[in-house]
Formats: structure tokens, C-alpha cells, sequence
């Protein structure tokens, strides 16, 4: 699952400094489960081009401070939804999973801060994966379902603080391939399983460079990751193939990349949402032999916390925030040309967005409700 972006010309492998190094895993299991009725009616809203979305709180009774989410639709009914968040006042990593009429939430880890920057994942077996950032334990994951979860610490270097902006994939094996960024050193940081073992890369550290990645992995197992070159201002991607990592610097006009999402299409091609800084618009990327750029939404301080997600015809999906309503806004371009509407405009809500797609290319988003501190779900009718 592509992780979402969240606040807080080629170029060669040379470039960059890439190193190594296989951790030693310490695992957990824990277990708590409830269940609820969500305690709102959903809000049906109308969308441009035809079409309506359906909205609502889902948080269970008595929880706040509900942020960081991530959501995943469930391979077997494209109307159950997967999603992670930290859930502030317990500083606990949480798991919701349910319809627009029903949830379950369990707790995954309490073992101390635990939660920040979570992205979830779905595997073969119907098993679910997160990974997130624990506080004083670096980079985390957990895996399990039905109240029942192993944890694990991926990386946690003695004295630097590493694991923000996770962004999950799993590939055909069912291993976990996790891209976040080195807070100390500054650094695009890769963490995998697929050996058996925790293996972490250092990938970019040139600069202050790998906020705000995002991960997706093709159909042929290959990683393509989306990340902000802080330093240059620049939205970079670096894909892993044929053996080997390739980096490339996909736009340089401006201050770009920031909030950067990535998601691959059936036939492999990349597709990125980014923020474009100086103009406080929303961008989009897509290489189909080449790379070429466009502005999805030209409306002022719109564009942060962008997530995308691309549909079985390989067209896009991107949610987003309207800073100036601090509303939650939702594009496309399915029709052939980008159309976008607001989708919930109650208080202030549509930060920490993050889109999945069904079976049957209907969106699926989670995102923040800032004035009842919980998270919200919309969904394509």
C-alpha cells in the first residue's frame, strides 16, 4: 500500500550512498478486540462528473486524538476496508476494519509510543502488515489479524531516530518492503524481509533528502519509491530492477515533492501526487515510456497530504486537503481530463489522507477529523 504524504533529468545510482546492514528482529504478540456500530449516519455527496461519495466518523466511543491513518481494501469483498492509525491520548497503534454499516478495532501494540506514520498492507493469505514509527524504537512492524499480532523492531540504530514516513508494499511472496526516512542523518532508508531476515539499506543520502516517501511494488516484484529532496527542493524517484537501483529527479521546477504518493498501474508505470510549494498546488507524475508532469488542481493552498491510487484501467485517484476550507478534496482523471470535488467539508477534516482502490475501481479514503479528533472514511458509491 502506497503510503500518503504527511507533514511534519537521470540520475545515477553513483549519486547516491548506498549501504547495508541485516537487523536482529525482537517480536511480541498482542491481542485486544472490540467491536461497535459507527455512531454517525453516512453523508452522501455528490461528485463532478456523476457519482457520489459517502462519508462518516467511524472511531468507536470515547477515543481521540485518532491520526496517521491508513487504509487498504480487503482482496475478497471490495466493500471492507483495512485501515492502521495512532491513537493519540493511549499513544497506541490501532486497527479498524469494517463497512460504511459496521466496524471492529482492535489495539496491535501499547508496548509504549507506538503508531506514528502507520501503512498498511494486505497479503495473499488475507494476513495483515503495518509498518510505523515507534517512539524511542524506530522503524516497527506488526503482522496478524483477528486479535492476534506479532510485532517486530525493523531498525532502531543506537542513537539515531529513524521510521518516519513509512510506506509499506508486499510482493507476490507475501514479504514486506518498507521505505522511510532517517531523521539524523537525513536519509531515504529501505527495510525488507524477503530473505527471512530484516535487511535495511541506506538508499539516498545525498542531503537532506527522503521525506515524504511512498512505496508501490509492480506485478513483476519491482519497488518504485517517490520521496522530497529537501535540499534541492525536488521530487525524486528511485525503482529498483533488473537487480539493481536507479534514481531519477522527476521535477525540479519549484519547490516540488513534498507529500508524495506513489502508486503502479497494471502495465508497471509509476503515477505520483505531489505538492507543489511554491504555487500551493497539487501535482501529478506519470511515466508511460517518459515522465510528464501536470497540475491537477490550479486552486491556491490545496494539495497537501496528497494519496493516490490508480484504478484496473490505469487511470488515477488522489485525495488531498483544501488548506484554506480544511476540507478533503478528492480527483480524477478516469474521464480523460482531471476532475476534482470537495467530499467533506464539516469542521476541519482532511488531513492525514490516505486512498485505496476496490476490485470494482471504487476509492476508498481514510483521513483525519481535526475538530472530533478521529478518523474519518468516505467511500465511492
Amino acid at each position: 500500500m502506497a503510503g500518503c504524504g504527511r507533514e511534519l533529468s537521470d540520475e545515477e545510482a553513483a549519486a547516491s550512498t548506498t549501504t547495508t546492514t541485516t537487523t536482529t528482529v525482537t517480536s511480541t504478540s498482542t491481542s485486544s478486540t472490540t467491536s461497535t456500530t459507527v455512531d454517525s449516519t453516512p453523508v452522501i455527496v455528490p461528485i463532478a462528473g456523476g457519482g457520489s461519495f459517502s462519508y462518516q466518523n467511524i472511531a468507536s466511543t470515547g477515543t481521540n486524538g485518532n491520526i496517521y491513518s491508513s487504509i487498504a481494501v480487503d482482496k475478497n469483498n471490495a466493500n471492507r476496508v483495512h485501515i492502521s492509525y495512532y491513537q493519540k491520548d493511549t499513544e497506541d497503534l490501532k486497527y479498524a476494519s469494517g463497512t460504511i454499516s459496521s466496524w471492529a478495532f482492535e489495539t496491535v501494540d501499547s508496548a509504549g509510543d507506538r503508531g506514528l506514520y502507520s501503512s498498511i498492507g494486505i497479503d495473499s493469505n488475507q494476513k495483515i502488515q503495518i509498518s510505523y514509527y515507534a517512539t524511542s524504537a524506530g522503524l516497527a512492524f506488526a503482522y496478524g489479524s483477528g486479535g492476534s499480532w506479532t510485532t517486530a523492531t525493523v531498525d532502531n540504530p543506537t542513537g539515531i531516530d529513524v521510521g518516519y514516513y513509512t510506506s509499506l508494499g508486499i510482493d507476490s511472496g507475501n514479504k514486506a518492503h518498507i521505505s522511510y526516512y532517517d531523521w539524523d542523518n537525513q536519509a531515504l532508508k529501505y527495510a525488507t524481509n524477503k530473505s527471512g531476515a530484516w535487511v535495511v539499506t541506506t538508499l539516498d543520502g545525498s542531503g537532506n533528502t527522503g521525506l515524504y516517501s511512498s512505496l508501490a511494488i509492480d506485478s513483476g516484484n519491482n519497488i518504485h519509491i517517490s520521496y522530497y529532496d529537501a535540499g534541492n527542493k525536488d521530487l525524486k524517484y528511485a525503482n529498483y530492477s533488473a537487480g539493481a537501483w536507479h534514481f531519477q529527479t522527476i521535477d525540479s521546477a519549484d519547490d516540488v515533492g513534498m507529500f508524495s504518493s506513489i502508486a503502479v498501474d497494471a502495465s508497471g508505470n509509476p503515477h505520483i501526487a505531489y505538492y507543489n510549494a511554491t504555487a500551493q498546488t497539487l501535482k501529478y507524475a506519470g511515466r508511460n515510456g517518459s515522465w510528464s508532469t501536470a497540475t491537477v488542481d490550479p486552486t491556491t493552498d490545496r494539495g497537501k497530504f496528497s494519496s493516490i491510487a490508480v484504478d484496473s484501467s490505469g487511470r488515477a485517484h488522489v485525495s488531498y486537503y483544501d488548506s484554506t476550507n480544511s476540507a478533503l478534496i478528492y480527483a480524477t482523471n478516469k474521464s480523460g481530463s482531471w476532475l476534482y470535488s470537495t467530499i467533506d467539508i464539516t469542521g476541519s477534516v482532511g488531513q492525514d489522507t490516505d486512498i485505496a482502490m476496490g476490485s470494482d475501481d471504487k476509492a476508498h479514503i481514510s483521513y483525519w477529523d481535526a475538530t472530533n479528533n478521529t478518523v474519518k472514511y468516505a467511500v465511492e458509491n
